[in-house]
């Protein structure tokens, strides 16, 4: 179980909230194939309703490090 699957009680209630996926990284270009397995990786979730533009919450992973993962939720954002 990673930090994120164990902090459920952050994300859980937006589960039926329109939400779009960001992935984005720092220093390099992630290719689309690289971020749809990113996106895929948080299936656990279990997110319905993808809306682009008009979303609920908006998702984002940023990929940096894989030493560290940080989550906030702030309203209408969830970070990875």
């Amino acid at each position: 179980m990673n930090q994120t699957q164990s902090q459920k009680a952050l994300w859980e209630p937006y589960k039926e909230t329109p939400f779009r996926f960001t992935v984005t990284s720092t220093n390099h270009r992630i290719p689309e194939t690289r971020a749809i397995d990113v996106m895929e990786s948080f299936s656990y979730m279990a997110y319905t309703t993808i809306n682009l533009k008009n979303p609920g919450v908006r998702l984002a992973c940023l990929e940096e490090c894989t030493s560290c993962i940080i989550l906030c939720v702030t309203p209408g954002f969830l970070i990875f």
